[in-house]
């Protein structure tokens, strides 16, 4: 191939290539997953609530503190929400907020091998929304359901650390282990006193009392350490509705992590210029010779003639 006259080609520098490559390689990924190409970090959001607010949204109430919380688990990715459910509430609530979402049931012996993620390891879904427990009194989860969900414990920990987030409802008289799929570290649910009052956090988010106060609630949470905040609290002092954001699941349960961002910038060519060398020519000062003196001037003569000299 013949260059154009006066063009110079460059050859990248391979770890440039290898940068561009990586570039190409992480927008696409968000192309396909729908997350955004800057969730490479793989952290993503978790939310836990006493509120059965499912089965209240799907009945016209608690819609918008629904929407708010499944709206933040989902951390701006277009895929649909996995609803894990035994009958119609969660899809009914979620089909209210205009979510699109995947129903499953816990209880399918298909449950057991839905994929969460592609072989790749990105997350097929924006968010995987479990439905509340049966003991709140019309909702829709069983002691079975809870079992069945609880055996993929790992497979949620792969899920969540690979962007997609969580949202547990009401685990109401069956608390101590509807919540066993992930690592609260402890933080035992207990029963709930209320009325609730938002915290300074959730009142960021939009959440207000009246949306906290509207529907019975059945179950608390003890108060969390970090990296928990607390969205609503109960009369007693107990977290209502808990949450984690940008955190992964480690060996400690749900952990900050510290990402490293690291800047390509394509190499700067410097063209060199040979040193200009100058000679300094020494002249030698010129001599210029003075004009001879003047003639010496005559004998001046007397005025009045000559002398005259008699011996």
């Amino acid at each position: 191939m013949t260059m154009p006259t006066g063009l110079r080609v460059r050859r990248l520098a391979p770890r440039v290539v290898a940068a561009i490559i990586l570039l190409g390689a992480t927008l696409a990924l968000g192309e396909l997953t729908g997350l955004p190409a800057s969730s490479a970090d793989r952290t993503a959001n978790f939310v836990a609530t006493g509120h059965d607010m499912e089965y209240h949204c799907a009945l016209g109430q608690q819609c918008p503190y629904f929407s708010i919380l499944v709206t933040k688990v989902r951390n701006g990715s277009t895929l649909p929400v996995l609803a894990i459910a035994q009958a119609g509430d969660l899809p009914a609530a979620l089909t209210a907020v205009s979510v699109p979402f995947t129903p499953v049931d816990p209880t399918d012996p298909a449950f057991a091998t839905t994929p969460f993620v592609s072989p790749s390891g990105a997350p097929l879904f924006s968010a995987i929304v479990v439905n509340s427990d049966d003991t709140c009194g019309g909702c829709d989860g069983t002691a079975a359901g809870i079992t069945a969900i609880n055996a993929r414990k790992d497979d949620f920990k792969a899920f969540f650390n690979a962007g997609g987030g969580i949202f547990a409802l009401a685990g109401a008289e069956r608390r101590d282990t509807y919540y066993d799929f992930v690592p609260l570290s402890g933080l035992a649910a207990a029963a709930v006193s209320p009325p609730f009052t938002v915290t300074a956090e959730g009142t960021a988010l939009g959440i207000t009392d009246a949306e906290a106060n509207c529907c019975p609630t059945h179950n608390a949470f003890a108060n969390p350490p970090d990296p928990f905040v607390v969205l609503e609290s109960d009369s007693a002092g107990l977290a209502e509705t808990i949450a984690a954001f940008d955190v992964v699941i480690g060996g400690g349960g749900f952990e900050t992590t510290t990402t490293t961002t690291t800047t390509t910038t394509a190499p700067t060519t410097t063209t060199s210029t040979a040193p200009t060398t100058t000679t300094a020519t020494s002249v030698a000062p010129s001599t210029t010779t003075p004009p001879p003196p003047p003639p010496p001037a005559p004998p001046a003569v007397p005025v009045g003639g000559a002398a005259d000299f008699t011996g």
